[in-house]
């Protein structure tokens, strides 16, 4: 019974979000059919304006009106000035009004302007209101059918909808931002209760001017503002934000956290370990000024960054050209390539194991001695080269002519090996490599990189899964790097969401110690790769930005203009209250104890 209820309200809240999607297909197929119809009369329009210019053109050119007026000399002191400009307005006016009046007259092309215009812009929320009526009904019933539950500290969507359930029976255009309503109280007696709305808290700019009457302050109409609650109700929804007590689809993820009140008391030690202030408003502060002196210093430096160019308000990155080498450029290389000949990959591989004994990981998984004939390090040196280079048994089997064959380099993959011995070995590897001097050439280790390469896999394997990214099914893996020359092949596991920049955190810990930057690919979602040093999870993490010409730099305050790179900002600043207000549930999710609650 608990399993049929909870699929129940899966299906409710489903159908409610497919039928508020239906309802916006319906608005903007409505949009491009009124601007369809539109078009030939909006070109009529365009081709009128073209002729009051013309007839204002030729007006001026009749009459002299472009007769030039000395610097420092006034209209009044040219005698024929005043006269050639007069003269040119009037004969100016006549001719427009006769153009208008030929193309309909200034009525009519008036009305014909303001129908054109109405739909001119991308807003289509005012024709929601003719395709949502007839749902009306249905979807506050299917919103009254369950039980609703904010995640987050923000429930201005909450708010709202409560505020609207109040109004179901109302039938007047206009509605007030606030109003009183009688509800029993804990004696049984009736009790005034205040509902409010505040739409400036949730709702965009097109919103905003869709449900405000402009002549009635304080006043909001009601069909329009039943569309925008439950169009942001929807999106709650299908992001988390708000969930629904009982379900399974829709059920609130951050239970599986610990609550703001167990949180509470180590939010002080987190935060000083962290190095961010422990107070919300004091974060914003932080970050407001960490923000503004940051682009005032690139501000400051881009004369003289010849890297870097703005083109159209998008950042451009000039590729450098390569300098001439220099003699003792050329040597060097000589005596590196003198002192290190070439080798093969498979010989590098039986080095290393006849010297670190890596492949001692390896074996039957019921720990007895491995019945393999002859040499067991070349065996085991042969599948880990059969597989690292993704050549598999067939091919090496082809090469190696006779000396091994497919069915011994597969008992070896299949049998002897586990992504757990795999990890081991691997570890021993990076583990003696760090001892070499050569390691602390190239950094000191507080520095990771990562990037994902899919390896196919079969069907029943409960590692793998399709991929969005690649396009394919299969099992992600993650090569850690430290300075790009530490590396550590992580097992196979699926990507969810954050791009591989947890899973990589996770692997630099186990393998690489704790590097404080760590660079994945990328990083789909902007909150966890915003997340920069000494910040809540502890590290810097810095993914490449993909499509970074299409992303939107917000200014510290809405106030604040730079002299070379102004353009690269929008006109939208930071939402600093919407750090605040969510600052609990940022520390939920990544103080160590919200993690390891998580885990739990």
């Amino acid at each position: 019974m608990h399993t049929v209820a909870s699929g129940v309200r899966d299906d409710v809240v489903t159908m409610f979000c497919k039928r508020i999607a239906a309802i916006h297909k319906r608005g903007r197929d409505h949009l491009e059919a009124l601007r369809e119809a539109h078009r030939a009369e909006s070109e009529r329009l365009l081709g009128v304006f073209g002729e009051v210019l013309t007839a204002a053109r030729e007006a001026g050119a009749g009459t002299g009106a472009g007769t030039a007026v000395p610097d420092g000399v006034g209209a009044a002191a040219v005698p024929g000035a005043r006269v050639d400009e007069r003269q040119a307005a009037e004969h100016a006016g006549r001719l427009v009004l006769k153009t208008l009046e030929q193309a309909g007259g200034v009525e009519a092309l008036t009305a014909a302007h303001e129908a054109v215009s109405a739909h001119h812009g991308n807003n289509y929320f005012p024709l929601l209101d003719q395709h949502y009526r007839s749902h009306r009904s249905a979807l506050f019933t299917l919103v009254e059918a369950v039980e609703l539950e904010a995640t987050s500290a923000d429930r201005s969507v909450l708010d709202a909808v409560e505020f609207l359930t109040a109004l179901r029976g109302a039938k007047a255009a206009l509605v007030p931002e606030q109003f009183v309503v009688q509800r029993p109280g804990p004696d049984g007696k009736p009790v005034a209760v205040t509902l409010s709305i505040d739409v400036d808290a949730f709702t965009s700019l097109q919103w905003r001017k869709t449900v405000r009457d402009p002549a009635r302050p304080g006043m909001l109409v009601r069909r329009h503002l039943e569309v925008c609650v439950f169009t942001y109700l929807a999106a709650e929804l299908r992001s988390g934000d708000i969930a629904v007590a009982g379900s399974d689809s829709y059920a609130n993820l951050h239970d599986q956290l610990m609550s703001w009140e167990e949180c509470r008391p180590l939010v002080p030690a987190f935060c000083a370990q962290a190095g961010i202030p422990a107070e919300a408003s004091a974060l914003t502060r932080h970050y407001r000024d960490e923000l503004a002196a940051v682009a005032a210093a690139v501000d400051a430096g881009y004369p003289g960054n010849t890297d870097l160019l703005l083109e159209g308000g998008s950042p451009v990155l000039r590729r450098r050209k390569g300098a001439e080498r220099r003699p003792s450029a050329q040597q060097l290389e000589a005596a590196i390539h003198d002192r290190l000949p070439q080798r093969a990959l498979l010989d590098i591989l039986t080095r290393t194991a006849y010297l670190l004994r890596w492949h001692r990981h390896f074996g039957p998984a019921s720990g007895s001695d491995p019945k393999i004939r002859g040499d067991v390090m070349g065996r085991y040196v042969l599948t880990a080269f059969a597989h690292g280079t993704l050549l598999g048994p067939t091919q090496v089997d082809a090469h190696m002519r006779g000396q091994v064959s497919v069915h011994e380099l597969s008992l070896a993959g299949n049998k002897h090996t586990t992504a757990s011995k795999i990890d081991a070995a691997s570890v021993d590897v990076i583990d003696h490599f760090n001892r070499l001097d050569v390691a602390s050439v190239w950094g000191d280790g507080k520095s990771a990189a990562a990037d994902g390469t899919q390896i196919d896999t079969c069907e029943d394997n409960l590692l793998a899964e399709t991929s969005i990214r690649y396009g394919g099914y299969g099992g992600i893996a993650y090569p850690a790097r430290v300075q790009h020359l530490h590396r550590a092949v992580l097992p196979l596991h699926p990507v969810r969401g954050v791009g591989g920049g947890l899973h990589h955190r996770k692997a630099a810990e186990e393998r690489l110690g704790d590097p404080a930057r760590h660079h994945p690919r990328r990083h789909p979602r902007p909150v966890p790769a915003g997340l920069r040093p000494r910040r809540p999870l502890g590290f810097d993490l810095l993914p490449r930005i993909r499509n970074w010409h299409d992303l939107v730099f917000f200014r510290p305050t809405e106030t604040v203009r730079y002299s070379h790179i102004d353009t690269l900002f929008g006109e939208a600043a930071v939402d600093w209250k919407l750090i605040e207000t969510h600052w609990s549930d940022l520390l939920r999710t990544a103080s160590p104890s919200g993690r390891t609650s998580c885990r739990r």
